[in-house]
């Protein structure tokens, strides 16, 4: 069922296209009032403040205009948004109680605007929608100010050792961790891990931040690695979420520690297990979810070399030509649930042409493809050869 919106859309569609304007009039306004610490700034602090203003702008409009399902997604990208403005501002050596200010400023001016529309909108609901996201986003300029201004690389890379050696689990550790970086205990975590440093890394907290990870990062015996606070999200989300900042620059793996933070250097391994299995020179990242099979090959090289040998030995002794064609025909066939036709159409040969490979490897093998635990073997011995 379809949720009304509480306003007339007429209305709201007018606000929506004047959001950047409004952005612009509370980001003057901010300068105006603090014109000094900008004028000190530069003209680059007063543009970004405008930019901010106008992104907030709309992301408050859209909330409060949307169904309610929309209030609890806009509440969240405020906070991503004051978040990223407060960590600016810190950066630029802004007062913690001018920020503070500054968005106490920003939803009168906005409350006012919509004041003054009255006519058009449903005020009251509008009012409790938008009023019940200020204290919350004064909570996120607080603790981003904060952890700006307080973060210390050489202290967060100790911390970050010793969870990787496994100290998570002593209560005095714990409280390390809490005071240096703000998790608690039982907080669920992830771990991003790098197969390959490159060269010129450089850590992508700030970035990630901007999309609303927060993150930790040091450099180990060479690899990269970061802790990342889950927030509610899947392994898979994050994976996505951090692609764009570190995906481009290496092979990395995610692994989440959802009991907290004595399972951090089991999240490790397994992150860094994922990334090793990515194709060599090919940047990228990959929940360990995804490669579950890869992960577990690699972590028994013994093992997967003799179940290679067990399931397609046979096949690989014949000469190159024919064990490639064969190879071929098995993975064609097994990627399309041992469908003779699909398999030939994907190869661009005759049905019949399938049919007698599959009874070679058959043969060969002394296996059958419509068992399931030889199908299995196959699957697992076509990963390991894909390795």
């Amino acid at each position: 069922m379809s949720v009304t919106p509480i306003t007339s859309r007429s209305g709201w569609a007018r606000a929506l296209g004047e959001a950047d304007a409004i952005g612009d009039a509370i980001a003057r306004r901010l300068v105006d009032l603090d014109r000094d610490w900008f004028a000190g700034a530069g003209p680059a602090a007063v543009t970004a403040c405008h930019a901010d203003l106008r992104a907030l702008t709309r992301a408050a409009l859209v909330g409060i205009a949307g169904p309610a399902a929309t209030v609890h997604e806009q509440g969240e990208e405020s906070d991503r948004l004051w978040g990223s403005y407060a960590r600016r501002q810190a950066r630029l050596g802004r007062p913690l109680e001018r920020v503070l200010a500054d968005q106490t400023t920003a939803a009168r001016m906005l409350w006012d605007e919509l004041a003054r529309r009255g006519s058009e909108i449903d005020l009251g609901q509008a009012g409790r929608r938008m009023w019940a996201c200020v204290e919350r986003q004064h909570a996120v300029i607080v603790a981003t100010y904060q952890r700006e201004t307080t973060r210390d690389p050489e202290r967060q890379a100790r911390v970050l050792e010793g969870l990787l050696d496994g100290r998570g689990s002593d209560p005095a550790y714990a409280e390390e961790v809490r005071d240096a970086l703000g998790l608690r205990p039982d907080e669920a975590v992830a771990v991003v891990a790098l197969a390959d440093r490159p060269a010129g890394w450089r850590d992508p907290s700030a970035e990630l931040e901007e999309r609303g990870v927060t993150s930790w990062w040091h450099s180990r015996g060479g690899l990269a690695y970061g802790l990342v606070r889950l927030a509610g999200r899947t392994t898979p989300a994050l994976a996505t979420l951090v692609r764009g900042s570190v995906g481009s620059r290496g092979r990395a793996g995610v692994a989440t520690a959802a009991d907290g933070i004595a399972g951090v250097p089991t999240a490790y391994q397994l992150a860094l297990a994922t990334a090793r299995t990515l194709p060599a020179g090919r940047p990228g990242v990959s929940p360990v979810e995804a490669r579950l099979p890869e992960v577990l090959l690699a972590a028994a090289p013994a093992a997967t070399e003799l179940l290679v040998q067990e399931a397609l030995g046979p096949v690989l002794a014949q000469s190159t030509a024919l064990a490639d064609t064969l190879i071929a025909t098995l993975r064609a066939l097994l990627d399309h649930d041992l469908s003779p036709t699909h398999a030939a159409e994907a190869l661009f040969c005759h049905r019949n042409t399938v049919i007698y490979r599959s009874h070679q490897l058959e043969e060969l093998t002394g296996r059958r493809l419509g068992d399931d635990r030889d199908r299995l073997l196959f699957s697992l011995a076509l990963l390991a050869l894909g390795r």
